[in-house]
């Protein structure tokens, strides 16, 4: 999914426990950069990181009848289960 925002603009990618936490008002941003072939160099595009973790203790509801230490398991169980060696 792409997301286009206008030059003079900032985006935040925010995580989906905020998204949980947040009932939904704040929603999850898919991770995607991408930079057309040529482009770089006909109009320079910049992307810049600041990585700013906070998390809540394990055992704060942050969804409904989940908890933050739940919500993790079950997300690292998604994205790495299949990438672990037995």
């Amino acid at each position: 999914m792409k997301a286009n925002f206008p030059p003079d603009c900032l985006a935040f990618q925010t995580g989906e426990a905020l998204q949980l936490a947040t009932g939904g008002r704040l929603c999850a941003t898919p991770h995607y950069v991408k930079v057309e072939p040529g482009r770089a160099t006909a109009s320079p595009v910049s992307r810049e990181t600041f990585a700013l973790f906070m998390q809540p203790n394990v055992d704060e509801m942050i969804g409904e009848g989940e908890t933050f230490g739940q919500f993790s398991k079950r997300i690292f169980s998604r994205h790495y289960e299949e990438n672990l060696s037995p």
